[in-house]
């Protein structure tokens, strides 16, 4: 189940099968992206998602560091899943930054 927000996703949400899943599935993945973007821009201590862009494809120059960076972002997005964390906070790009 999504949580009250519905800003990330659960990958057993029972809701996202069926009619219109496609849909959903989109939609969920566009909220990770904007987070994943998020993360990257708070290293500058910006709060838009249109300059993590450069930041992000500036780490994949050297593509091991660029896959290094991207999966420790996404792992801290599991973290806060599993740590119950505030959602809110992670759709933000906060703890992709600064993880728990």
């Amino acid at each position: 189940m999504a949580d009250e927000q519905g800003l990330i996703p659960a990958a057993s949400d029972p809701a996202a099968r069926g009619p219109g899943s496609r849909t959903r599935l989109i939609a969920g993945l566009a909220g990770y992206q904007r987070a994943v973007l998020l993360s990257y821009s708070r290293i500058l201590f910006a709060e838009d998602a249109r300059i993590g862009v450069p930041l992000l494809l500036a780490t994949f120059v050297d593509p091991r560091l660029g896959a290094f960076g991207l999966s420790a972002v996404l792992m801290s997005f599991l973290v806060v899943r599993l740590g119950r964390f505030s959602e809110v906070s992670a759709a933000e790009g906060i703890y992709g930054y600064n993880p728990p």
